[in-house]
């Protein structure tokens, strides 16, 4: 490799790699950018939140239901990465609310 790749070479072989484009709806949420900038996060706590997100728009191409399991050791903070990951889809205006039912 004599150069390195310009951006939109770079950004078209992950959307090949990954399987799903960044233009997609679901996609919307991996552009957007966290809350309290980039040094909130431990390393892999931002790969598992980037991992969801990438599975969560692999599975709307496929038709999968959007669906991931985070197994991680006690306190490496999978609830900052559960609030994260709801806060970056809600930022991306994909969070919609659900009726409560309540019973009787």
């Amino acid at each position: 490799m004599a150069d390195f790749p310009p951006p939109d070479v770079l950004r078209r072989r992950y959307e090949q790699h990954m399987g799903f484009n960044l233009q997609d709806e679901a996609a919307k949420p991996l552009l957007k950018p966290y809350p309290n900038g980039e040094g909130g996060r431990r390393y892999y706590q931002d790969a598992a939140i980037r991992a969801v997100l990438e599975k969560v728009a692999r599975t709307a191409r496929s038709g999968e239901p959007p669906r991931a399991l985070l197994a991680l050791a006690t306190g490496a903070g999978k609830t900052f990465i559960a609030v994260n990951l709801l806060k970056r889809i809600a930022d991306a205006g994909q969070l919609k609310p659900r009726p409560v039912r309540l019973r009787p």
